[in-house]
């Protein structure tokens, strides 16, 4: 398509009209986009009927690069037409049609432009005219139904994908992936009414609603990918969200501003957009424009930052976007390693959600939104993708409720409802005015694994009373102190006020299970564990153990066992190491991950489920101060269940956590 054309665009007298009630209109046409927002300098832009579809199979960002050459002025802003669509997150996954007009409004007023040249001029005359003419019809309103919505997985598996996605920052592989879920629901009637219904609820930045090919696809998103502007480029990556609603929405702004762990998230994504644009733009060039504002976006707070770069002279939309897609905000760091981890995690590919949508234009340049906050409707199913961005400090159980945080707004513009109470945050808990504690193994006045009860305690303070750990106790934590004892628990109580009360005692040497007798237990039924905190108040597992003395007690649900009083649980199953996930019901444990860890490095098999201790062959007790401890007896709601031994693998990962904490390396196999 290297014809030389020109640009026209004249104005139009239309009705006023929402960008609702062009999505409306504009459904009647064949293969239809409009974009709403801030857009190309303008608020609406309408095209339909292209002259030609991108082949899915074929290289999208080389069939961006097919464009006419225009030839003469053009006039201020103007679009003419171009390609428009989207790109989906998966290569294949795309939607694009080339417009050789469109309608748009700026400042109040419309006007049709038109690219001089692709067609003859009676054929764009009648085109034209067409999309004129489907804004002059009276706005129809169609109903739809929208049936109860489903997560794609539940709390805990998307917890257990959280917790796999920090695994692998822990071991180095990665430094964020972002990892998400798709929420589903049964749809009847207008899809075109759905989309106008959620782009009049939200009112977002990026606007969209296209309907290239099966699926409708409706876009509420607040980012932008890509805008290019003559050789100018600028890239807006969000990372870091709070939630925006209720009587603490200002206040939550602040604690967004002041989270070290979503201020280290965004700044990751703009190193990462900085390295994406400098393989296409000018030496030097490349600059931080704006950096960690807070914006506010629909249910939600942002830390929004910009990148800008002059692209070097001959590159091509088609090479900027290869250059930088997938949008690095929803893929991770290294780019590349963490797709690979995205798609070990999740649940089925993305398609257009977190892909990018917009239009390259031969006149005015590009302009592209990370496709975020985005439904598609495609035959009797509404999809909506909803996820997150994972850093070593995320907390599974937090990062399924973000979720729901961005999707709220959007559920409510369609009238959407879920079925499932998990997706609703909890209640503040009654332990939390007592503030909470940790309590470490000190060996020769040296805590062990320092750094993750420190930040543990640090994560706990900020999620409950969004105050920093105070200094002494940081400092008791982080440095050693003179003793006698070769070995010490360390407990470090802390309140709301940031009041510190340190308690040292001397405990017993450590040992392997090997050297151990086993001990008894009872399998006591609870809805829950005692939360991802460890709160100053134990009440709860006071009297359990009271009611219960001389066994180690296990709170566990209908699905198997969560946790006991004072450690975590694990068991072997078919050969497998098997750990409850850290769906906010149970504390996520130091020498829990420091055992996962261990198992991973010796290449042991494990999983994040429920463990049913039916169906062990070993069962063992994991916490800080004791180690491993293994259960020869557990009494159950349907009989006591016996153990000969610990077994070969937990008695091996035993050895070996003994070892790093007398040795401080991790045994390798």
């Amino acid at each position: 398509m290297t014809r030389p054309v020109s640009i026209c665009a004249r104005a139009v007298e239309l009705p006023a009209l929402t960008p609702a009630d062009v999505v409306r209109l504009a459904s009647a046409l064949p293969e239809s986009v409009v974009l709403a927002g801030e857009w190309a300098a303008g608020d609406i832009t309408l095209a339909a009927d292209p002259i030609r579809l991108a082949s899915a199979s074929a290289d999208p960002f080389a069939a961006l690069d097919d464009l006419p050459v225009i030839t003469g002025d053009i006039p201020a802003d103007a679009i003419g037409g171009g390609w428009f669509g989207w790109l989906g997150f998966e290569p294949g996954a795309n939607a694009l049609g080339f417009y050789p007009n469109v309608l748009r409004r700026k400042n109040g007023q419309w006007s049709d432009e038109a690219l001089l040249g692709v067609l003859d001029d009676a054929e764009l005359e009648l085109r034209r005219q067409t999309l004129v003419d489907a804004l002059r019809r009276p706005v129809p309103r169609v109903g739809y139904r929208l049936g109860t919505v489903a997560p794609s997985r539940t709390l805990a598996g998307h917890a257990a994908a959280v917790e796999r996605a920090i695994q692998h920052i822990r071991a180095g592989e990665i430094y964020q992936a972002n990892i998400c879920l798709t929420l589903r629901a049964p749809f009847a009637g207008s899809a075109a009414q759905a989309a106008a219904d959620l782009l009049s609820g939200v009112e977002p930045r990026y606007g969209a609603f296209v309907s290239i090919g099966a699926a409708i696809v409706a876009s509420a998103s607040p980012e932008l990918f890509l805008r290019r502007t003559g050789r100018h480029v600028l890239t807006q990556p969000i990372k870091g969200t709070r939630p925006r609603a209720g009587t603490d929405a200002s206040a939550e702004a602040g604690r967004l501003a002041g989270s070290d762990k979503d201020r280290a998230e965004n700044v990751m994504i703009v190193d990462l957009m900085r390295n994406d644009l400098s393989r296409v733009s000018e030496v030097g060039s490349v600059r931080v424009s704006g950096l960690l504002d807070v914006v506010p976006a629909p249910g939600v707070w942002h830390l929004v930052s910009g990148v800008e770069a002059q692209l070097r002279d001959g590159v091509t939309d088609g090479e900027l976007l290869r250059a930088a897609f997938p949008p690095g905000s929803v893929s991770g760091v290294p780019k590349s390693r963490a797709v690979e981890v995205i798609a070990e995690l999740e649940d089925g590919p993305r398609g257009v959600y977190t892909g990018a949508i917009g239009y390259v234009s031969p006149a005015s340049g590009a302009e592209f939104s990370v496709a975020i906050r985005t439904a598609s409707i495609a035959g009797e199913e509404f999809r909506l993708g909803v996820g997150g961005g994972i850093t070593v400090d995320s907390t599974p159980a937090q990062e399924w409720w973000e979720c729901f945080d961005k999707a709220w707004p959007l559920l409510r513009a369609v009238d959407g409802r879920v079925d499932d109470p998990a997706a609703s945050r909890p209640s503040p808990d009654p332990r939390a005015a007592k503030g909470v504690f940790d309590t470490c193994l000190v060996r020769g006045g040296e805590p062990i694994e320092r750094a993750e009860h420190l930040a543990r305690l640090q994560r706990s303070l900020y999620e409950l009373y969004q105050a920093p750990l105070p200094a002494h106790a940081a400092e008791a934590l982080t440095s050693g102190h003179r003793t006698t004892s070769q070995w010490e628990r360390q407990r470090i109580d802390v309140s709301p006020t940031g009041q510190v009360r340190i308690t040292r005692s001397e405990v017993a040497s450590p040992i392997t299970l090997d050297g151990q007798e086993g001990a008894d237990a009872i399998a006591v039924a609870a809805a829950t564990g005692f939360g991802p905190h460890k709160w100053s108040g134990r009440e709860r597992q006071t009297l359990l153990e009271e009611a219960h003395p001389g066994q180690v007690v296990i709170v566990a649900d209908r699905w198997g066992l969560l946790e006991s009083t004072r450690a975590n649980v694990v068991g072997v199953v078919d050969g497998r190491l098997v750990t409850p996930p850290l769906d906010g019901r149970i504390l996520p444990g130091v020498t829990r991950t420091t055992l996962l860890e261990i198992a991973r490095d010796i290449g042991v098999e494990f999983a994040l489920e429920p463990l049913d201790p039916q169906g062990a062959q070993a069962l063992a007790t994991v916490g800080s101060v004791a180690g491993m401890r293994w259960i020869r007896c557990c009494e159950t709601d349907t009989g006591l269940l016996r153990w000969d031994g610990p077994g070969a693998l937990l008695t091996e990962l035993s050895r070996r956590l003994i070892h790093r904490w007398a040795c401080g390396v991790t045994v390798r196999g």
